[in-house]
């Protein structure tokens, strides 16, 4: 059975799943975010549209905005990226629809990082954190991109199941009003967890890494 999260701005924590790697099986969407109010959608619009739409905006943030405005919800299932329509309930899968490409292109060039041509589980579960934290921040601030470069290699260095961990450490320990504040405390908690590994800073590093994030040892 494949658990949906739904994460709502009504929410003061998010709960990630500890018990095994979203990427694996568990399903993650946006909560109930206000559409935007301007250039605002008609609701009738198809999915299909909807995300055709979507993929011709400026970021991430507008990318949702604009499903939202459509009555869709964007979701990561797995390796499987798709839209949810809330009316009817009905899923539509980027990859079957052959836009899975498009959308990673577009994410490239949104965010300034090389999201490559397949979706890898290190980069699904860079996108279920993505979503937890723009839910929380009631889709008014994304990560920057240095900082998405930092939850990527978190998670290729430690795993997904350890990044959830940190990420919950430093939801409980900083308020969600302090966002770089919470950042730096879930960087701090992922070295800790590095440290006590052994690994260094350039132990399993991608090669996209090289020269990149900096920390004491």
């Amino acid at each position: 059975m494949t658990t949906t999260h739904t994460f709502s701005p009504a929410h003061t924590e998010l709960h990630f799943n500890m018990a095994r790697p979203p990427a694996a099986a568990s399903s993650w969407t946006h909560g109930p975010i206000p559409p935007p109010t301007t250039d605002e959608l008609p609701i009738q619009l198809s999915p299909v549209s909807a995300i055709h739409c979507a993929l011709q905006c400026e970021s991430f943030i507008a990318f949702i905005q604009t499903l939202r405005s459509a009555g869709c919800q964007f979701y990561v299932n797995g390796i499987h990226l798709g839209v949810r329509h809330e009316r009817t309930g009905s899923l539509s899968r980027l990859g079957t629809l052959g836009l899975l490409q498009k959308l990673l292109r577009q994410l490239s060039d949104w965010d300034a990082f090389d999201y490559g041509f397949e979706l890898t589980p290190d980069v699904s579960a860079l996108l279920q954190l993505r979503l937890g934290w723009l839910a929380e921040n009631e889709l008014k601030l994304d990560f920057s991109n240095e900082n998405l470069r930092s939850v990527h290699y978190f998670i290729h260095l430690l795993g997904i199941e350890q990044v959830n961990e940190a990420m919950g450490i430093a939801q409980r320990k900083i308020p969600a009003g302090n966002p770089d504040d919470r950042f730096r405390y879930f960087c701090g908690v992922c070295h800790s967890k590095r440290r006590e590994r052994g690994l260094t800073t350039t132990a399993n590093r991608p090669s996209l890494y090289a020269g990149g994030i900096n920390s004491n040892n």
